[in-house]
Protein backbone atom coordinates (compact mmCIF):
# COMPACT_ATOMS: atom_id res chain seq x y z
CA UNK A 1 0.00 0.00 0.00
CA UNK A 2 2.79 2.44 0.82
CA UNK A 3 4.26 2.06 -2.67
CA UNK A 4 0.98 3.22 -4.21
CA UNK A 5 0.16 5.83 -1.57
CA UNK A 6 3.37 6.68 0.31
CA UNK A 7 1.70 9.29 2.56
CA UNK A 8 -1.38 7.23 3.38
CA UNK A 9 -2.00 6.44 7.01
CA UNK A 10 -4.88 4.24 8.08
CA UNK A 11 -6.66 5.68 11.08
CA UNK A 12 -9.12 4.23 13.53
CA UNK A 13 -11.30 6.08 16.06
CA UNK A 14 -10.70 3.47 18.75
CA UNK A 15 -8.08 0.79 19.28
CA UNK A 16 -9.02 -2.64 18.03
CA UNK A 17 -8.60 -5.69 20.19
CA UNK A 18 -5.10 -7.14 20.19
CA UNK A 19 -5.76 -10.05 17.84
CA UNK A 20 -7.28 -7.83 15.20
CA UNK A 21 -4.51 -5.26 15.53
CA UNK A 22 -1.89 -7.99 15.09
CA UNK A 23 -3.77 -9.45 12.12
CA UNK A 24 -3.81 -6.04 10.43
CA UNK A 25 -0.10 -5.53 11.06
CA UNK A 26 0.69 -8.98 9.66
CA UNK A 27 -1.55 -8.51 6.61
CA UNK A 28 -0.32 -5.01 5.74
CA UNK A 29 3.11 -4.45 7.31
CA UNK A 30 3.78 -1.54 4.95
CA UNK A 31 0.78 0.49 6.17
CA UNK A 32 0.86 2.76 9.19
CA UNK A 33 -2.04 2.25 11.58
CA UNK A 34 -2.71 5.23 13.82
CA UNK A 35 -5.15 5.32 16.71
CA UNK A 36 -5.76 9.00 17.42
CA UNK A 37 -7.29 10.06 20.68
CA UNK A 38 -10.27 11.96 19.30
CA UNK A 39 -11.31 12.95 22.81
CA UNK A 40 -8.74 15.75 22.53
CA UNK A 41 -10.20 16.92 19.20
CA UNK A 42 -12.41 19.98 19.35
CA UNK A 43 -16.13 19.60 18.79
CA UNK A 44 -17.36 20.35 15.27
CA UNK A 45 -13.88 19.71 13.82
CA UNK A 46 -14.52 17.30 10.92
CA UNK A 47 -16.81 17.16 7.92
CA UNK A 48 -16.83 13.38 7.81
CA UNK A 49 -16.03 10.27 9.84
CA UNK A 50 -15.57 6.85 8.27
CA UNK A 51 -15.61 3.58 10.23
CA UNK A 52 -14.95 0.66 7.89
CA UNK A 53 -14.96 -2.84 9.40
CA UNK A 54 -14.22 -1.46 12.85
CA UNK A 55 -17.32 -1.48 15.03
CA UNK A 56 -17.85 -5.25 14.94
CA UNK A 57 -14.62 -5.65 16.92
CA UNK A 58 -16.02 -3.66 19.85
CA UNK A 59 -18.61 -4.46 22.50
CA UNK A 60 -21.94 -2.62 22.12
CA UNK A 61 -21.16 -0.08 24.88
CA UNK A 62 -17.88 0.85 23.17
CA UNK A 63 -19.71 1.11 19.83
CA UNK A 64 -22.04 3.69 21.35
CA UNK A 65 -19.08 5.57 22.85
CA UNK A 66 -17.26 5.66 19.50
CA UNK A 67 -20.39 6.85 17.68
CA UNK A 68 -21.03 9.56 20.29
CA UNK A 69 -17.45 10.80 19.85
CA UNK A 70 -17.88 10.74 16.07
CA UNK A 71 -21.04 12.81 16.45
CA UNK A 72 -19.30 15.27 18.77
CA UNK A 73 -16.34 15.91 16.45
CA UNK A 74 -18.50 16.28 13.33
CA UNK A 75 -19.42 19.74 12.08
CA UNK A 76 -23.10 20.54 11.61
CA UNK A 77 -24.32 18.67 8.52
CA UNK A 78 -21.23 16.41 8.80
CA UNK A 79 -21.57 12.83 7.62
CA UNK A 80 -20.69 9.48 9.13
CA UNK A 81 -20.12 6.44 6.93
CA UNK A 82 -20.06 2.99 8.53
CA UNK A 83 -19.51 -0.46 7.09
CA UNK A 84 -20.06 -3.56 9.25
CA UNK A 85 -21.00 -7.21 8.73
CA UNK A 86 -24.74 -7.90 8.66
CA UNK A 87 -26.25 -10.22 11.28
CA UNK A 88 -29.14 -10.93 8.91
CA UNK A 89 -26.96 -11.81 5.93
CA UNK A 90 -27.80 -14.75 3.73
CA UNK A 91 -24.60 -16.36 5.03
CA UNK A 92 -23.40 -16.53 8.62
CA UNK A 93 -19.69 -16.00 7.98
CA UNK A 94 -19.49 -12.89 10.20
CA UNK A 95 -20.67 -14.93 13.18
CA UNK A 96 -17.88 -17.43 12.63
CA UNK A 97 -15.14 -14.79 12.68
CA UNK A 98 -13.58 -15.01 16.16
CA UNK A 99 -12.54 -11.34 16.27
CA UNK A 100 -16.10 -10.12 15.69
CA UNK A 101 -17.54 -9.26 19.09
CA UNK A 102 -20.73 -7.51 17.97
CA UNK A 103 -22.43 -8.21 14.64
CA UNK A 104 -25.41 -5.89 14.15
CA UNK A 105 -28.50 -6.13 11.99
CA UNK A 106 -29.76 -3.25 9.83
CA UNK A 107 -32.33 -2.25 12.53
CA UNK A 108 -29.54 -2.36 15.17
CA UNK A 109 -27.45 0.11 13.14
CA UNK A 110 -30.40 2.37 12.40
CA UNK A 111 -31.33 2.40 16.09
CA UNK A 112 -27.88 3.17 17.47
CA UNK A 113 -27.15 5.92 14.93
CA UNK A 114 -30.53 7.49 15.72
CA UNK A 115 -29.94 7.11 19.46
CA UNK A 116 -26.68 9.03 19.17
CA UNK A 117 -28.45 11.80 17.22
CA UNK A 118 -27.71 11.12 13.57
CA UNK A 119 -30.44 11.95 11.07
CA UNK A 120 -31.06 11.28 7.38
CA UNK A 121 -29.89 7.71 7.90
CA UNK A 122 -29.46 5.78 4.65
CA UNK A 123 -28.84 2.03 4.58
CA UNK A 124 -27.86 -0.39 1.86
CA UNK A 125 -26.37 -3.85 1.95
CA UNK A 126 -24.21 -5.62 -0.55
CA UNK A 127 -22.60 -9.00 -0.97
CA UNK A 128 -25.05 -11.51 -2.44
CA UNK A 129 -24.60 -14.84 -4.20
CA UNK A 130 -25.91 -13.24 -7.41
CA UNK A 131 -23.76 -10.08 -7.25
CA UNK A 132 -21.26 -11.19 -9.90
CA UNK A 133 -23.98 -12.16 -12.39
CA UNK A 134 -25.81 -8.89 -11.73
CA UNK A 135 -22.60 -6.93 -12.32
CA UNK A 136 -21.92 -8.75 -15.58
CA UNK A 137 -25.45 -8.14 -16.85
CA UNK A 138 -25.85 -4.51 -15.77
CA UNK A 139 -22.37 -3.15 -15.17
CA UNK A 140 -23.51 -2.06 -11.67
CA UNK A 141 -23.08 -3.42 -8.18
CA UNK A 142 -26.05 -5.02 -6.44
CA UNK A 143 -27.25 -3.07 -3.37
CA UNK A 144 -30.42 -4.00 -1.50
CA UNK A 145 -31.87 -2.84 1.83
CA UNK A 146 -31.52 -6.23 3.56
CA UNK A 147 -29.69 -9.56 3.66
CA UNK A 148 -26.39 -8.59 2.03
CA UNK A 149 -23.26 -9.67 3.91
CA UNK A 150 -22.20 -6.07 4.61
CA UNK A 151 -24.20 -3.10 5.90
CA UNK A 152 -23.27 0.31 4.49
CA UNK A 153 -24.94 3.06 6.47
CA UNK A 154 -24.59 6.80 6.56
CA UNK A 155 -26.03 9.49 8.75
CA UNK A 156 -25.86 13.23 9.10
CA UNK A 157 -25.32 15.39 12.17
Amino acid sequence: MSRMYPKLKLTQAAPLIGAVEQENVNSHPEASVVYPDVSSSPSDAFEGVTLIDTLQHLDPESVETVLREAYRVLKDQGMIFVSVPNLDAYNRQALDTPTNIWVPSVPDMQYILGLVGFQNIHVTTRGFPTTRAFQEMTGRDLHLPLFGSTIHISGQK
